[in-house]
């Protein structure tokens, strides 16, 4: 019980941090790129130690999607660092993509 509340603080860090960087871009675009990568690893060690084990196939697949969508997060931190504005579709997709899992899961949890 004691990790999952970490892993909540680290999920709520890592938000902070990603919407944090995406918003200074428009202002401090040689810094936001750090900004928002530190949220990037916060979010990802926070979705991999809270992974859905059980065995409800429609969960394990809305995980999947979740997990496709954090990982997404990782090019939009590339673009951002090489000032591409590629990285605004591609994290329009991810948050869509988290979007749908976040309405969809706890319907079934």
């Amino acid at each position: 019980m004691k990790n999952k509340r970490l892993y909540d603080i680290l999920f709520a860090l890592a938000a902070l941090f990603i919407l944090t960087g995406a918003v200074l871009n428009l202002s401090y675009p040689q810094y936001a790129p750090y900004i928002y990568s530190v949220g990037v690893v916060f979010l990802v060690i926070s979705r991999i130690n809270s992974m859905y084990k059980g065995n409800d196939f429609r969960l394990k697949r809305l995980q999947n999607m979740q997990f496709i969508a954090t990982l997404l997060y990782i090019p939009v931190a590339y673009f951002m660092f090489v000032q591409n504005k590629l990285w605004v579709a591609i994290l329009t997709a991810a948050a869509v993509m988290e979007l749908v899992t976040s309405f969809r899961a706890p319907s079934k949890k």
